[in-house]
């Protein structure tokens, strides 16, 4: 069996850049394959489209918690950021709703609470 090497002096191209995204699709790849508890094949075309949303994903999360950090005048985002974000952003909320995540050092959600009425 060979290996399949670059030629002398030419860098090799990755999986990612191929596909022109930032995220590791070879890593993805890898980690598909161990995750699967079957022994089934896993294309690299579906790490790439993997690695693709969760480039997707991330980069709508940080462009929010970016603009809900310069609302407040911060340049650097915290994880209060992230949760106001994900809580102002519709679609973010239907993916990560509220009450079922917990991000550390986000604080707490901001809801309107309506107290009962006291009884005289």
């Amino acid at each position: 069996m060979q290996l399949i090497t670059a030629r002398r002096g030419a860098p090799r191209t990755t999986l990612s850049a191929k596909a022109g995204i930032v995220f590791p699709a070879a890593r993805v790849h890898r980690k598909l394959k161990e995750g699967s508890t079957t022994k089934q094949r896993v294309s690299p075309s579906s790490a790439v489209y993997l690695a693709t949303v969760l480039e997707y994903l991330v980069a709508e999360v940080l462009e929010a918690s970016g603009n809900s950090a310069r609302q407040v005048g911060k340049v650097r985002i915290t994880p209060r950021h992230l949760l106001l974000a994900v809580g102002n952003d519709d679609e973010l909320l239907k993916l990560l709703p509220s009450q079922h995540i917990i991000i550390a050092q986000g604080g707490t959600s901001q809801f309107q609470f309506q107290l009962p009425p006291i009884p005289r």
